[in-house]
């Protein structure tokens, strides 16, 4: 099978009279907030200093794949849960800052999709791999607390798609398939953060992955077929994170994306196999522990 190599399937509103004094009273307050946000401190002041900061913790997410064939066809969904353990590392000196993670996870989905004869099937499908990026964070904080940042990086994810064989509603056995796959991508984005004193500081970042390279290597049983490396085209896939700190506990939300392009078609054993366009889509979150020094 493979993911649409498919042996296994194409297993691939300013209110009218409003009074003068009311005006000025809300004009004094729009621009008392934005002294307190936006006039900066003595070109980042000094009292920011030096500080690494380390983040552990677990994470949970929604994971849906989804292959589409020619004409918009839908050979493959899978969705389910990864359950995942991450890891953190951020270093921030006045202007200049990097950070970077690692994250681990591990699943089981739910196949539904379709053989090369078009004849549907179900089975299940593991997942475990891992996730790292390494980003340079310049910024600039303001008085008030309030930071912007920028984000440029590379990032890169390599999992284990494995497919459990199978049957047909009539019967017919259907065998599974190992997929390797594992992309590169470079990070661009923007991010900031805003004090919430007692309360701690919400955070956001916002970017795209770049395309860099991306593989799959898949081996099933088909015939004199057992083995294929194919190259998916990746596409720009953006990402979302948002969160919350507070004194040493940091949870963050993200939504986050991989998109593949139709590969070349490769032969193997008289098959002519290729990787269909390819999305995953993941939501979830993480609790983490900080350590700071």
């Amino acid at each position: 099978i493979t993911s649409g190599l498919s042996a296994y399937p194409h297993f691939y509103r300013v209110k009218r009279g409003c009074m003068l004094s009311d005006i000025g009273f809300y004009w004094k307050i729009l621009i008392i907030f934005l002294f307190l946000v936006f006039i900066p401190a003595d070109v980042v002041s000094s009292a920011q200093s030096s500080a690494y900061q380390s983040d552990w913790g677990f994470s949970l997410q929604y994971f849906k794949w989804e292959e589409e064939g020619e004409g918009g066809i839908e050979l493959v969904e899978e969705t389910g849960l990864l359950y995942g353990l991450t890891q953190q590392l951020a270093y921030r000196n006045n202007f200049f800052g990097w950070r970077e993670e690692v994250s681990f996870f591990y699943g089981e989905m739910d196949y539904d999709g379709y053989t090369w004869t078009m004849a549907p099937i179900r089975t299940d499908v593991r997942y475990i791999g891992a996730d790292a990026f390494f980003d340079l964070e310049p910024a600039y904080q303001w008085r008030s607390g309030f930071l912007v940042k920028g984000i440029a990086g590379l990032g890169g994810r390599l999992w284990l798609r494995d497919l459990d064989s199978t049957k047909t509603e009539t019967g017919i056995r259907v065998g599974g398939a190992e997929e390797w796959w594992w992309s590169i991508y470079g990070r661009v984005g923007a991010g900031l953060e805003y004090p919430l004193w007692q309360f701690g500081r919400i955070f956001a970042d916002a970017g795209i992955k770049v395309p860099i390279y991306a593989r799959n290597e898949a081996a099933f049983f088909v015939g004199e077929s057992s083995e294929v490396h194919l190259e998916p085209e990746q596409e720009i896939s953006p990402f979302i994170h948002l969160g919350w700190r507070w004194k040493k506990i940091r949870l963050r939300f993200f939504y986050d994306t991989l998109r593949f392009d139709d590969s070349d078609t490769e032969e193997s054993g008289g098959y002519e196999l290729y990787q269909p366009e390819s999305d995953a889509d993941m939501i979830g979150g993480d609790l983490s522990w900080t350590f700071c020094w």
